[in-house]
């Protein structure tokens, strides 16, 4: 799984990188990862992120917007869609072997 805003064009033998806001072919078919609507594990500045697609242009946005980080966190915890500190680590090692 991966955050990172990304564009690929697939084709028979998987996906080609492109730039970020690369025209689009009408033919082709894509992959857009937007990134992360929330920015949580996220190290430096917090943004949320999101693509809008123009069917009319066939164009893709990619957006960034600044959010109150900590209030989201807080009422994420409070609402238990948070796992405790040693359960994510133990996730994350498991992920890395």
């Amino acid at each position: 799984m991966t955050t990172s805003r990304a564009t690929q064009r697939i084709n028979g033998s998987g996906g080609v990188g492109l730039p970020l806001g690369a025209p689009l072919e009408r033919n082709a078919l894509y992959f857009i990862n937007a990134g992360s609507v929330d920015a949580q594990r996220k190290r430096g500045e917090r943004l949320a992120e999101c693509a809008i697609f123009d069917s009319a242009a066939w164009s893709i946005r990619l957006l960034r917007l600044a959010y109150d980080d900590a209030r989201t966190e807080g009422r994420a915890v409070l609402r238990g869609y948070r796992i405790p500190p040693l359960v994510d680590l133990l996730y994350t090692a498991r992920a890395r072997w």
